[in-house]
Formats: C-alpha cells, structure tokens, sequence
C-alpha cells in the first residue's frame, strides 16, 4: 500500500513501551501504523531492556525515537523510588503515564502525545480517531465489552491501549493527575476501586473537562469486545459498519517455534472466517517477518515461548466445561489450522509432528473444543 502524505499536516506523535520479548509486536504496531497513516508519525519507545534500544538503534526506522529506561528513571526521579516496590508487569504499568509526560516535558514543540499498546495492529488511517476526537483535550477508549465478557467491567470500563493528551490545560492536568495516582498505587490487582493503571481512567469524563469516550467500533476492536461485533469485508474490514482501524492482539501467545494460541477460550470467542484469515493469520505472517528481521541484525531476542505440554496442562484451569461447540478443522494456505484444547496432549503433539512433516492435516475424531492453537509454518 502506497502512503500519502499531504505536506501540510502536521506530524502525528505516539509513544508506547516493549522488551525483547515484545519486539516483534512492536514493530507491527509501527509498521502498520506507518503504512495506513495519512500523516508522518513519530513513536518514542521506551526500551525496556537493552537488547531493544540495540536494536532500533542499529536499524534506524524512519519515525521510531528510542529511549533508555534509564534515561527516563533518572528525569523521573519519583518512577524510579517505586520501582523495587513494584513487580515487573506493574512497574510498566506505572510507566505508562510517565513516558507520555516525559515526551511531552521534553519535546516542547510536541502539542499532543497519544499513548498506544505495543500489541496493536493498524488497518486504516488513525486519523478517523483524530477526526473523532476534534478539539477535544483527552480521549480514552471504552472496552465494550461483549455480552459474554461484561464482568471483566469490575477491572475497569476503558482500556489503556489508546489514550491521547493534548498539551492544554485539561490534557495536562489529566496526565499529571494519572501519573500521581500511578507513582502511588499500581499493582495487578483489584483493591478499593483500583486495578493497575488502567481504573484510574473510569471517572474521566466527570472528573475532568475536554474528555472524548471514542464511539467508533473500529477503534480498539480486540479478544473482550469481537464476539459481540459484526465483521464484514469488502476492500476493508468493517466493524458494525464502520472500517475498522486497529485490532488489539492482547493475549496472543507464542507457545512453540511455529505455534501460536490467540487464548480466545478465555474471551470465548466462536470465531469467523474474517477474523481467522484476515486479522489474526496476516498478523502471524508480520510476527513471523519481524522475528527474521531481528535475527538479520544479529540481535539477540528473548522469546515468550514456553513447554508445549505445560502449556496445554494449564488449560484446563480456564474450562467451565459447559461449552459445547463441534471442532472444525481448517488448513488456510498451508499455513493456518486450529486444533482442539480438549484433545490430550500427547495426540495434539503428534498431530503437530505429522501435519509439519507431510504438510497436510487429517482430521483424527471430530470432538468438542474450549480453544483453538493457530499455526505458522
């Protein structure tokens, strides 16, 4: 796809955070969302190990801006004092407004900051969103979640993985505000109408002027909400009618070289062929192009990878044992199939081992399933 650029727009800013465990998603989400934006686009990225800030610094993408966690604990004294307190996961959680403040603190020519996931993946133009927010000093995005997934609404009613700021009163004030409340408590776990950095944002449209609550269903389309969305395509993909702009790949797990569980049992997706061929396999093509990219430039990467047989042992866990649905087998361009969770693991493990040698899959017992495994050969 061909970009187009109109020379008197002003550039776009975006900042987001990763390791090398979610490198290859990062450069998705800045691949894609180089490609279908309308306007040039920054990404400050913060490094979150060093292995990432090697690699973008040796590979130079046009737009990407690196930053050193170090660099940003030692500007950001008060971040750095919780960080011992903190586990890993919540110590990101708590960076998340204090990279947005620190790029908009260091880069006074920046007049907006839009805070994105670094597990996103952008199919049309973000500036639908920006059309959307107008004038307007802050936007957050709501989960709406499906019918199936309303409870998760108790870890918060909006999703963190789209939040812009403008550098105006409100905008700030709202920033400065999270931040706070982030450098106080962030923890991964819900406490006193608290959930990591994310609940903070369920008061927004009371507690602060110029808050945009983004309507477009195309806007942060993902695990909790797609089951209860309408998808269509004709050029694009379309969400209730509307063209649909990202997807939010959360809980997409690597678990073996070529293996792949997208963890729709836990949202309990019943997925349709759109989402199967159109959304998640072009993403595992990307995933798989990302992870060869960053072995051309002899950067060692951690992988989220874990045992095969652990992995299905934990299933379990997640079956209420009440879904009842026929397992279907697909083969997309050799690449794709899905097999079923309830299968024991020693026949899920030889099927692998016989579909990756002959290149074909037979069908052993049709059966019930709580899950699907997505494959990339």
């Amino acid at each position: 796809m061909v970009r187009t650029l109109c020379v008197n727009n002003l550039m776009r800013h975006y900042c987001t955070y990763f390791d090398s465990n979610y490198l290859t998603r990062g450069l998705i989400t800045y691949e894609t969302l180089r490609e279908h934006s309308s306007r040039e686009i920054s990404l400050w990225v913060l490094c979150l190990d060093e292995k990432v800030h090697e690699f973008l610094s040796q590979a130079q993408f046009a737009g990407i801006k690196p930053i050193r966690l170090s660099d940003l604990e030692a500007t950001d004294q008060a971040l750095a004092s919780v960080k011992e307190s903190r586990s890993r996961a919540e110590y990101y959680f708590t960076c998340t407004p204090c990279l947005a403040k620190f790029v908009l603190d260091q880069n006074p020519e920046v007049s907006d900051i839009t805070y994105i996931d670094s597990d996103l993946c952008f199919f049309d133009d973000p500036e639908l969103i920006f059309s959307e927010i107008g004038e307007n000093s802050i936007a957050i995005t709501p989960h709406r979640f499906s019918d199936s997934n309303k409870y998760r609404e108790q870890w918060g009613l909006y999703n963190v993985g789209f939040n812009y700021f403008r550098r105006d009163d409100d905008g700030l004030k709202c920033l400065n505000w999270w931040r706070d409340r982030c450098l106080e408590w962030c923890y991964d776990r819900l406490e006193d109408g608290k959930f990591a950095d994310q609940k903070y944002l369920d008061d927004w449209p009371e507690r602060f002027k110029n808050v945009k609550v983004l309507d477009h269903p195309g806007v942060n389309l993902a695990p909790w909400n797609v089951d209860g969305a309408h998808l269509s395509q004709s050029k694009n993909i379309f969400v209730n009618g509307k063209k649909l702009i990202f997807y939010h790949f959360h809980g997409l797990k690597k678990v073996k070289k070529t293996l792949f569980d997208p963890n729709w049992f836990i949202y309990k997706i019943n997925p349709c062929n759109i989402l199967i061929s159109e959304i998640y396999q072009k993403y595992i093509n990307k995933y798989a192009k990302n992870e060869f990219n960053a072995l051309k430039y002899k950067v060692p990467l951690n992988t989220d990878q874990s045992n095969l047989r652990e992995h299905i042992a934990q299933l379990p866990y997640w079956f209420s044992g009440n879904e009842k649905i026929e397992c279907i087998y697909y083969v997309m361009s050799g690449r794709l199939f899905w097999l079923p969770a309830s299968l024991p693991s020693r026949v899920i493990i030889e099927t692998l081992r016989v579909f990756r040698r002959s290149y074909f899959f037979k069908v052993i017992k049709k059966r019930y399933f709580e899950s699907y495994f997505l494959y990339y050969h």
